[in-house]
Protein backbone atom coordinates (compact mmCIF):
# COMPACT_ATOMS: atom_id res chain seq x y z
CA UNK A 1 0.00 0.00 0.00
CA UNK A 2 1.19 3.03 -0.93
CA UNK A 3 0.29 6.16 1.46
CA UNK A 4 -0.38 10.07 1.23
CA UNK A 5 -1.38 11.81 4.60
CA UNK A 6 -4.74 13.06 4.70
CA UNK A 7 -5.88 11.64 1.22
CA UNK A 8 -9.54 10.07 0.38
CA UNK A 9 -9.25 9.20 -2.85
CA UNK A 10 -8.17 5.67 -3.82
CA UNK A 11 -6.56 3.46 -6.74
CA UNK A 12 -7.48 -0.25 -5.85
CA UNK A 13 -6.20 -3.27 -8.08
CA UNK A 14 -3.44 -6.00 -8.25
CA UNK A 15 0.07 -5.19 -6.91
CA UNK A 16 1.47 -6.67 -10.48
CA UNK A 17 -0.89 -3.62 -12.24
CA UNK A 18 -0.33 -0.58 -9.90
CA UNK A 19 2.96 -0.96 -7.95
CA UNK A 20 4.07 2.84 -9.50
CA UNK A 21 7.66 1.41 -8.26
CA UNK A 22 7.54 -0.63 -11.33
CA UNK A 23 7.25 -0.35 -15.22
CA UNK A 24 4.31 -1.08 -17.39
CA UNK A 25 1.08 -0.08 -18.78
CA UNK A 26 -1.55 -0.41 -15.94
CA UNK A 27 1.43 1.37 -13.76
CA UNK A 28 2.20 4.52 -15.38
CA UNK A 29 -2.12 4.79 -15.13
CA UNK A 30 -1.73 4.28 -11.92
CA UNK A 31 1.06 6.88 -11.35
CA UNK A 32 -0.55 9.43 -13.65
CA UNK A 33 -3.70 9.08 -11.32
CA UNK A 34 -1.65 8.85 -8.52
CA UNK A 35 -0.28 12.30 -8.83
CA UNK A 36 -3.57 14.28 -10.52
CA UNK A 37 -6.15 12.86 -7.84
CA UNK A 38 -4.07 12.86 -4.69
CA UNK A 39 -4.46 9.19 -4.24
CA UNK A 40 -4.12 6.64 -1.72
CA UNK A 41 -2.61 3.23 -3.35
CA UNK A 42 -4.37 -0.22 -1.96
CA UNK A 43 -3.47 -3.92 -3.48
CA UNK A 44 -6.81 -6.28 -3.75
CA UNK A 45 -4.68 -9.07 -2.24
CA UNK A 46 -4.68 -7.52 1.25
CA UNK A 47 -7.99 -5.04 1.81
CA UNK A 48 -10.06 -6.53 4.04
CA UNK A 49 -13.63 -6.32 4.75
CA UNK A 50 -13.56 -4.04 7.22
CA UNK A 51 -11.52 -1.61 4.52
CA UNK A 52 -14.07 -2.46 2.05
CA UNK A 53 -16.48 -1.13 4.83
CA UNK A 54 -14.09 2.00 5.48
CA UNK A 55 -13.92 2.69 1.78
CA UNK A 56 -17.69 3.36 1.58
CA UNK A 57 -18.77 5.69 3.74
CA UNK A 58 -17.04 8.68 2.17
CA UNK A 59 -19.46 10.33 -0.33
CA UNK A 60 -16.36 13.00 -1.05
CA UNK A 61 -13.94 10.42 -1.92
CA UNK A 62 -13.19 8.99 -5.59
CA UNK A 63 -12.44 5.16 -5.81
CA UNK A 64 -10.58 4.43 -9.06
CA UNK A 65 -10.40 -0.01 -9.71
CA UNK A 66 -7.89 -0.25 -11.89
CA UNK A 67 -6.00 -3.83 -13.04
CA UNK A 68 -8.04 -5.38 -10.27
CA UNK A 69 -9.16 -9.22 -10.81
CA UNK A 70 -12.57 -9.58 -12.57
CA UNK A 71 -13.65 -11.32 -9.53
CA UNK A 72 -12.45 -8.61 -6.50
CA UNK A 73 -14.38 -6.26 -8.84
CA UNK A 74 -17.51 -8.03 -9.28
CA UNK A 75 -17.49 -8.53 -5.13
CA UNK A 76 -16.15 -4.71 -4.64
CA UNK A 77 -19.13 -3.64 -6.91
CA UNK A 78 -21.62 -5.76 -5.08
CA UNK A 79 -20.32 -4.74 -1.64
CA UNK A 80 -21.35 -0.97 -3.07
CA UNK A 81 -25.13 -2.21 -3.76
CA UNK A 82 -25.20 -3.71 -0.31
CA UNK A 83 -23.92 -1.29 1.41
CA UNK A 84 -25.59 1.77 -0.65
CA UNK A 85 -22.21 2.92 -1.79
CA UNK A 86 -21.22 7.02 -1.11
CA UNK A 87 -18.22 7.28 -2.95
CA UNK A 88 -17.62 7.77 -6.82
CA UNK A 89 -16.46 4.64 -8.35
CA UNK A 90 -14.76 4.64 -11.40
CA UNK A 91 -13.95 1.42 -12.92
CA UNK A 92 -10.99 2.18 -15.87
CA UNK A 93 -11.03 0.00 -18.61
CA UNK A 94 -7.36 -0.23 -20.31
CA UNK A 95 -7.54 -3.52 -22.86
CA UNK A 96 -10.50 -4.00 -25.40
CA UNK A 97 -10.25 -8.04 -24.72
CA UNK A 98 -13.78 -9.60 -24.31
CA UNK A 99 -14.20 -12.67 -22.29
CA UNK A 100 -17.17 -14.43 -20.22
CA UNK A 101 -16.04 -12.30 -17.21
CA UNK A 102 -16.46 -9.37 -18.63
CA UNK A 103 -19.31 -9.92 -20.38
CA UNK A 104 -20.65 -10.59 -16.62
CA UNK A 105 -19.09 -7.54 -15.58
CA UNK A 106 -20.61 -4.96 -18.63
CA UNK A 107 -23.37 -6.30 -17.76
CA UNK A 108 -23.52 -5.13 -14.24
CA UNK A 109 -22.36 -2.02 -15.10
CA UNK A 110 -24.58 -1.30 -17.14
CA UNK A 111 -27.76 -2.32 -15.97
CA UNK A 112 -27.06 -2.63 -11.79
CA UNK A 113 -24.43 -0.33 -10.50
CA UNK A 114 -25.84 3.47 -11.37
CA UNK A 115 -23.19 5.43 -9.63
CA UNK A 116 -20.24 3.52 -11.04
CA UNK A 117 -18.38 5.38 -13.99
CA UNK A 118 -16.55 3.38 -16.88
CA UNK A 119 -12.93 5.26 -18.20
CA UNK A 120 -11.11 3.70 -21.44
CA UNK A 121 -8.01 5.03 -22.92
CA UNK A 122 -9.39 5.79 -26.45
CA UNK A 123 -13.05 6.03 -26.08
CA UNK A 124 -13.22 2.67 -28.63
CA UNK A 125 -14.88 0.70 -25.51
CA UNK A 126 -18.13 2.66 -25.77
CA UNK A 127 -18.39 2.36 -29.02
CA UNK A 128 -18.92 -1.61 -28.41
CA UNK A 129 -20.52 -0.78 -24.92
CA UNK A 130 -22.64 2.15 -24.94
CA UNK A 131 -22.63 3.62 -21.34
CA UNK A 132 -23.67 7.48 -20.12
CA UNK A 133 -21.54 7.36 -17.34
CA UNK A 134 -18.03 7.22 -19.50
CA UNK A 135 -14.86 9.52 -19.66
CA UNK A 136 -11.61 8.62 -20.68
CA UNK A 137 -7.98 9.15 -19.48
CA UNK A 138 -5.94 11.39 -21.51
CA UNK A 139 -3.55 9.48 -22.81
CA UNK A 140 -1.01 12.63 -24.39
CA UNK A 141 -1.92 14.32 -21.07
CA UNK A 142 -0.49 10.92 -19.22
CA UNK A 143 2.51 11.13 -20.69
CA UNK A 144 3.26 14.07 -20.36
CA UNK A 145 2.65 14.24 -16.78
CA UNK A 146 4.84 11.18 -16.48
CA UNK A 147 7.85 11.95 -18.53
CA UNK A 148 8.16 15.61 -16.56
CA UNK A 149 7.43 13.22 -13.61
CA UNK A 150 10.81 11.36 -14.17
CA UNK A 151 12.91 14.00 -15.54
CA UNK A 152 12.99 11.56 -19.01
CA UNK A 153 14.11 14.73 -21.56
CA UNK A 154 15.45 17.18 -19.68
CA UNK A 155 19.21 16.37 -21.80
CA UNK A 156 18.01 15.94 -25.44
CA UNK A 157 20.99 14.08 -28.00
CA UNK A 158 21.05 15.15 -31.57
CA UNK A 159 19.80 11.99 -33.95
CA UNK A 160 22.97 11.57 -35.20
CA UNK A 161 24.75 11.85 -32.25
CA UNK A 162 23.15 8.51 -30.18
CA UNK A 163 25.42 5.47 -30.36
CA UNK A 164 22.32 2.63 -30.97
CA UNK A 165 20.88 2.82 -34.50
CA UNK A 166 18.08 0.44 -34.03
CA UNK A 167 16.37 -0.19 -30.92
CA UNK A 168 13.40 -2.25 -29.63
CA UNK A 169 11.70 -1.79 -26.40
CA UNK A 170 9.46 -3.71 -24.79
CA UNK A 171 8.96 -7.32 -23.11
CA UNK A 172 9.96 -10.72 -24.63
CA UNK A 173 6.82 -10.88 -25.69
CA UNK A 174 5.22 -12.33 -29.28
CA UNK A 175 2.58 -10.09 -29.56
CA UNK A 176 4.86 -7.25 -29.07
CA UNK A 177 6.26 -7.74 -31.84
CA UNK A 178 9.82 -9.32 -30.08
CA UNK A 179 10.52 -12.50 -32.31
CA UNK A 180 9.70 -10.29 -35.28
CA UNK A 181 12.22 -7.45 -34.09
CA UNK A 182 15.21 -10.00 -33.61
CA UNK A 183 14.76 -11.00 -37.44
CA UNK A 184 14.57 -8.10 -38.77
CA UNK A 185 18.13 -7.31 -36.92
CA UNK A 186 19.38 -10.87 -38.29
CA UNK A 187 18.23 -9.21 -41.96
CA UNK A 188 19.29 -6.25 -41.72
CA UNK A 189 21.83 -5.47 -44.34
CA UNK A 190 23.85 -2.68 -43.73
CA UNK A 191 25.91 -4.71 -40.90
CA UNK A 192 27.97 -2.26 -38.88
CA UNK A 193 24.54 -1.08 -37.67
CA UNK A 194 24.66 -1.12 -34.16
CA UNK A 195 21.12 -2.65 -32.64
CA UNK A 196 19.85 -3.08 -29.18
CA UNK A 197 16.87 -5.01 -27.43
CA UNK A 198 15.91 -2.60 -24.48
CA UNK A 199 13.82 -5.70 -22.34
CA UNK A 200 11.67 -5.84 -19.74
CA UNK A 201 12.16 -8.63 -17.94
CA UNK A 202 8.79 -10.16 -16.56
CA UNK A 203 9.75 -14.20 -16.56
CA UNK A 204 12.79 -13.92 -15.41
CA UNK A 205 13.79 -17.79 -16.19
CA UNK A 206 12.09 -18.02 -19.32
CA UNK A 207 12.92 -14.61 -20.67
CA UNK A 208 16.76 -14.97 -19.70
CA UNK A 209 16.65 -18.77 -21.47
CA UNK A 210 15.13 -16.76 -24.60
CA UNK A 211 17.95 -14.19 -24.69
CA UNK A 212 20.40 -16.67 -24.07
CA UNK A 213 19.38 -18.19 -27.08
CA UNK A 214 19.26 -15.16 -29.15
CA UNK A 215 22.57 -14.34 -28.03
CA UNK A 216 24.23 -17.24 -29.12
CA UNK A 217 22.92 -16.68 -32.80
CA UNK A 218 25.77 -14.26 -32.84
CA UNK A 219 23.57 -11.69 -34.81
CA UNK A 220 26.10 -8.60 -35.95
CA UNK A 221 26.57 -5.63 -33.40
CA UNK A 222 23.28 -6.89 -31.01
CA UNK A 223 22.94 -6.13 -27.81
CA UNK A 224 20.96 -6.58 -24.83
CA UNK A 225 19.90 -4.25 -21.93
CA UNK A 226 17.44 -6.02 -19.52
CA UNK A 227 15.78 -4.24 -17.16
CA UNK A 228 13.17 -6.09 -14.19
CA UNK A 229 9.29 -4.76 -14.02
CA UNK A 230 10.03 -4.27 -10.07
CA UNK A 231 12.91 -1.87 -10.45
CA UNK A 232 10.88 0.98 -12.43
CA UNK A 233 14.30 1.35 -15.01
CA UNK A 234 13.60 3.58 -18.03
CA UNK A 235 14.36 2.44 -21.84
CA UNK A 236 17.62 3.77 -23.58
CA UNK A 237 15.13 6.09 -25.54
CA UNK A 238 17.73 9.23 -25.43
CA UNK A 239 20.27 7.00 -26.73
CA UNK A 240 18.51 5.35 -29.95
CA UNK A 241 18.22 6.73 -33.47
CA UNK A 242 15.33 4.31 -34.83
CA UNK A 243 12.80 2.18 -32.32
CA UNK A 244 11.24 -0.67 -33.92
CA UNK A 245 7.84 -1.62 -32.96
CA UNK A 246 6.53 -4.76 -34.80
CA UNK A 247 3.15 -5.14 -32.67
CA UNK A 248 0.87 -8.25 -33.58
CA UNK A 249 -1.84 -7.17 -31.87
CA UNK A 250 -2.30 -4.97 -28.75
CA UNK A 251 -3.90 -8.01 -27.02
CA UNK A 252 -1.06 -8.33 -24.10
CA UNK A 253 -0.82 -4.61 -24.16
CA UNK A 254 -2.80 -1.70 -22.85
CA UNK A 255 -5.18 -0.46 -25.45
CA UNK A 256 -2.92 2.16 -26.37
CA UNK A 257 0.90 1.81 -25.74
CA UNK A 258 2.89 4.23 -24.41
CA UNK A 259 6.36 3.35 -25.68
CA UNK A 260 4.53 4.69 -28.69
CA UNK A 261 4.63 8.07 -27.59
CA UNK A 262 7.42 7.99 -25.26
CA UNK A 263 9.57 7.10 -28.27
CA UNK A 264 8.41 10.34 -29.97
CA UNK A 265 9.18 12.68 -27.05
CA UNK A 266 12.57 11.69 -27.44
CA UNK A 267 12.50 12.00 -31.05
CA UNK A 268 13.35 8.80 -32.12
CA UNK A 269 12.30 7.70 -35.19
CA UNK A 270 9.69 5.21 -34.76
CA UNK A 271 8.49 2.54 -36.90
CA UNK A 272 4.95 0.73 -36.52
CA UNK A 273 3.26 -1.50 -38.71
CA UNK A 274 0.54 -0.12 -40.89
CA UNK A 275 -2.40 -1.68 -39.28
CA UNK A 276 -1.94 0.44 -36.57
CA UNK A 277 -2.39 3.29 -39.17
CA UNK A 278 -5.68 1.97 -39.73
CA UNK A 279 -6.79 2.14 -36.06
CA UNK A 280 -8.76 5.21 -36.43
CA UNK A 281 -8.76 5.79 -32.25
CA UNK A 282 -4.89 5.14 -31.51
CA UNK A 283 -4.30 7.35 -34.79
CA UNK A 284 -6.04 10.17 -33.49
CA UNK A 285 -4.01 10.08 -29.99
CA UNK A 286 -0.77 9.51 -31.92
CA UNK A 287 -1.40 13.04 -33.96
CA UNK A 288 -2.86 14.63 -30.68
CA UNK A 289 0.01 13.89 -28.98
CA UNK A 290 2.26 15.28 -31.74
CA UNK A 291 0.51 17.95 -32.51
CA UNK A 292 0.65 18.91 -28.49
CA UNK A 293 4.65 18.27 -28.34
CA UNK A 294 5.18 20.27 -31.46
CA UNK A 295 6.98 16.83 -32.81
CA UNK A 296 8.05 16.58 -36.62
CA UNK A 297 5.47 14.03 -38.11
CA UNK A 298 8.57 13.25 -40.13
CA UNK A 299 9.72 10.86 -37.73
CA UNK A 300 6.68 8.53 -37.69
CA UNK A 301 6.89 5.34 -40.77
CA UNK A 302 4.37 3.13 -41.02
CA UNK A 303 5.71 -0.16 -43.38
CA UNK A 304 3.42 -3.00 -44.83
CA UNK A 305 5.81 -5.74 -44.84
CA UNK A 306 9.52 -6.46 -43.22
CA UNK A 307 11.42 -5.86 -46.40
CA UNK A 308 9.67 -2.88 -46.60
CA UNK A 309 10.60 -1.40 -43.11
CA UNK A 310 14.10 -2.71 -43.58
CA UNK A 311 14.56 -0.45 -46.78
CA UNK A 312 12.97 2.48 -44.69
CA UNK A 313 15.46 1.81 -41.90
CA UNK A 314 18.25 1.65 -44.45
CA UNK A 315 17.11 5.12 -45.83
CA UNK A 316 16.26 7.09 -42.96
CA UNK A 317 19.55 5.93 -40.83
CA UNK A 318 21.34 7.29 -44.33
CA UNK A 319 19.34 10.81 -43.88
CA UNK A 320 20.73 10.85 -40.05
CA UNK A 321 24.28 10.31 -41.12
CA UNK A 322 24.10 13.10 -43.73
CA UNK A 323 22.62 15.38 -41.45
CA UNK A 324 18.56 15.79 -42.53
CA UNK A 325 17.42 15.41 -39.12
Amino acid sequence: MVNKASKINRIIGRSSAINISSSGGTEEIARYIYNIYDCEIFYEEKISFKDTLNFLKDKDTKIFLLGASKIFVIKFLLSTLIFKCKPSVIFIKTTNKVNQKDLILRFLLLYIFKKVNVADLDGSYFQVFPLHRKMTINIPELVNVNLKSKNILDSFIKLNARDIDIGYIGRVDDEKGFFEAIEIFENIRLKDYKKLCDILIWDDKKDTQIINDIKNKNIPSLTFNTNFKSLNSLPSYQNIKAVVLPYRNFNSTIRVPLVIFEALSAECLVFLPKWIKEDKEVLKLINEFQNINKKEEKNLFFYDKRDDLINLLNQELVNISEKIY
